[in-house]
């Protein structure tokens, strides 16, 4: 059951590539690859021993890979939005599973396309659904149905790449929801890993992000009822409490989920891991092949990552804890020399990077830093604190010494900043989350955290409309409800 991507990354391994010390000087287009919902602790590179990730690892052994590369945000919109403008997502718009990119930041496709690059995109739908506004700055921003395959995108924009008769670089955008729930993805890839079945109720609704402690909730009515506790973060201590309170009392639909079934979740989450490396493996094939990558920085990252049962939790978007946050981040320049960069480095960083190896010009006010002094074998920037946000008013500050998270406040209230100025807050409405033990280095990040808000500008921006057969599709995965 494990042939096909063990196939598939030989002959990408295979064809090989030289390298130097120095990447060419000549204009390059950019192939930007996001992987939904991938954790970093799933790559081989990064130290996994399951065999999950053949063809990244191949690719990776030919990239400069950054094992701490950190997203800004826990959810796809909120993201990408930070990817593409290296800002954070409440400089943009208002943070939750409504967010939509405000027009006024400059993304990366809009700055690339003024240099003479053609931006075009292929996604997977949902939240890079046009409409978001994720898509401005792209000529061509073409999405699949909501939570969409690679198997649909990657066809589709090498197809694109075969009719295109122009001359001039491009930038193109490729996205998949292969990692994303409900994970169950074809065969063998989807329960190639799984030891054992879960329970039958399990196997229906695996990866509906409805599991709390012991107890799997039915979608449609939990949602409504997590809403209506009206709680900073819906796993706090009075939100356990009701939770247990519901599965108790066996109310929306709970169903035991013990030991067995959060293995098979995991399995099947790696099922969904493999299936994207698979077909990576073959678009990278079918680019080495037609010469596509001799002159294209190809960046492959995850632009957030999963809980597995850490916490009780599985999914994302409630937490701003390392495995919703911790990415893969490899960045391959031909002619380059592979490398691995250690340093704390964010998804912020990704665009300034792009911008400087393609000899564009920055815009004004982004946070991140260019990455090429790393790629070209010399020191590079790195974070001593990185920021994160929550679609659940949530703010985070990791540094070395660990995770600061505060919930409660939007990043929009004015009493935000009041509150994170006095000392570490005890009411029961507010929430840390912390995985610093030692006072000192958690005021520390305390600070930091309070002086990263202090620089954030608010745009005040409205919420658009979401189109209702969209809005309806995605509330049965889980979102608008809470």
């Amino acid at each position: 059951m494990r042939l096909l991507p063990v196939l598939i990354a030989i002959p990408f391994a295979s064809l090989g590539c030289s390298v130097s010390a120095e990447p060419s000087a000549a204009p390059k287009s950019v192939l930007l690859v996001s992987i939904d919902t991938l954790r970093s602790d799933r790559m081989g590179a990064l130290g996994n021993t399951r065999g999950l990730t053949p063809n990244l690892d191949a690719f990776a052994a030919e990239s400069t890979v950054f094992t701490q590369a950190w997203s800004q945000a826990n959810t796809t919109s909120m993201s990408h939005a930070a990817l593409f403008t290296s800002r954070y997502p409440s400089e943009l718009g208002v943070p939750g599973t409504t967010f939509t990119l405000g027009a006024g930041a400059p993304t990366l496709a809009e700055v690339l396309g003024l240099y003479g690059y053609e931006p075009v995109a292929f996604t997977a739908g949902a939240h890079l659904e046009p409409g978001w506004g994720l898509e401005r700055g792209f000529t061509k921003f073409a999405a699949t149905e909501p939570l969409g395959s690679f198997w649909h995108t990657l066809p589709a924009a090498e197809a694109w790449l075969d009719a295109r008769t122009a001359t001039t670089p491009f930038f193109l955008f490729v996205h998949g929801y292969d990692a994303h729930a409900p994970y169950l993805d074809p065969a063998p890839y989807g329960t190639a890993w799984t030891a054992a079945p879960g329970t039958d109720a399990v196997r229906q609704l695996v990866g509906t992000e409805l599991v709390f402690g012991q107890t799997l909730f039915h979608e449609e009515s939990m949602m409504s009822a997590l809403a209506g506790l009206d709680r900073p973060r819906p796993w706090d201590a009075e939100g356990q409490a009701a939770v247990a309170a519901m599965a108790a009392a066996g109310s929306h639909g709970a169903t035991p989920f013990g030991d067995t079934d959060a293995a098979y979740v995991r399995d099947v989450y790696d099922g969904g891991v493999a299936y994207a490396d698979a077909l990576f493996g073959w678009f990278m094939v079918g680019l080495r092949a037609r010469g596509r990558l001799d002159d294209t920085i190809v960046v492959v990252l995850g632009d957030h990552g999963e809980a597995l049962g850490e916490q009780g939790r599985f999914g994302h978007g409630d937490s701003l804890a390392d495995e919703e946050l911790h990415v893969p981040l490899y960045i391959r320049v031909p002619g380059a020399a592979p490398r691995r960069v250690d340093a704390p480095v964010a998804l912020l960083d990704v665009m300034p990077t792009l911008l400087d190896l393609t000899g564009a010009e920055a815009p004004a006010g982004i946070h991140g830093r260019s990455l090429r002094p790393w790629i070209e074998g010399a020191e590079g920037p790195a974070h001593d604190v990185i920021f994160a946000e929550s679609n659940l008013r949530a703010v985070s500050a990791r540094g070395a010494a660990g995770r600061l998270s505060f919930s409660g406040l939007g990043a929009g209230s004015p009493f935000l900043q009041g509150l994170m100025a006095t000392s570490l807050p005890t009411d029961a409405a507010w929430s840390i989350d912390t995985t610093v033990a030692d006072p000192t280095a958690r005021e520390d990040l305390r600070r930091a955290l309070l002086a990263w808000r202090a620089t954030i500008r608010l745009p005040g921006a409205a919420v658009a409309p979401v189109d209702p057969a969209l809005r309806e599709e995605m509330r049965k995965h889980g979102y608008f409800d809470r």
